[in-house]
């Protein structure tokens, strides 16, 4: 049986603890590209088939500062993403290198959540939620968008218009988009944040609720027809 990779809202359970880089980030230098973008090596580990192929990122030399744009085109709307280097550069690498293989292309997102946890969850061309990326990648926890009460970090406010990995340590492709406030374990790494106009569509989504029959999938047109860089 396939795992499912499923959060889980605080008032419910504890969410799956997850996964980021294998070393400080070190200064560019010759070769890299620029001398002051700030660079980390990434570790991808196989855990299983990807759900379409991909080989998993180069680890060597990831920039780790900055800023890039996602841009995906769902039938339901535009949604336009700031991904973070420097809040989880390892991650936003992976999101990266999934996006220019086409991984995402055409898949659409499986799961909404309506109570307690107020997601929005894509990235499994299979649509069941069991599908991976074949790699995961180890902790990063550092965005300044997390707010978390505790020092174990089980409570964590994420704030509307978040975008993150699901479960990294399984899973370097499935991630989740915030629409409203939501508090979850903060071992969930931030790719970055949605636009006001994205949030607007992410918010449709949610007002339309779930396809009939088919909770949690839902109603809405989610199929990701293009996702572009840049």
């Amino acid at each position: 049986m396939g795992r499912t990779t499923t959060l889980v809202g605080i008032a419910a359970a504890t969410a799956l603890v997850l996964g980021g880089c294998a070393s400080a980030p070190t200064p560019g230098g010759p070769g890299t590209g620029s001398a002051s973008v700030a660079r980390v090596t990434c570790e991808y580990t196989v855990t299983g088939g990807p759900a379409r192929p991909v080989d998993p990122p180069n680890g060597e030399q990831v920039p780790a500062s900055g800023t890039a744009t996602v841009t995906l085109s769902m039938g339901a709307g535009t949604i336009t993403v700031t991904l973070d280097r420097s809040a989880a550069p390892c991650a936003v690498h992976s999101f990266e290198s999934l996006a220019e293989q086409g991984y995402y292309t055409g898949s659409g997102c499986h799961r909404l959540t309506t109570a307690g946890l107020f997601v929005l969850q894509c990235g499994d061309p299979g649509g069941t939620g069991k599908g991976t990326s074949g790699y995961g990648l180890s902790p990063e926890t550092g965005s300044p968008l997390v707010s978390c009460s505790d020092g174990d970090r089980t409570e964590c406010g994420y704030p509307a218009g978040t975008v993150a990995l699901a479960d990294p340590e399984h899973d370097g492709g499935q991630f989740f988009m915030t629409y409203a406030d939501s508090t979850i374990s903060g071992d969930h790494p931030v790719l970055g944040t949605v636009d006001e106009a994205g949030r607007q569509v992410l918010s449709q989504i949610a007002e339309k609720g779930f396809a009939q029959g088919a909770s949690p999938s839902p109603a809405a047109d989610t199929t990701l027809r293009r996702v572009t860089l840049g």
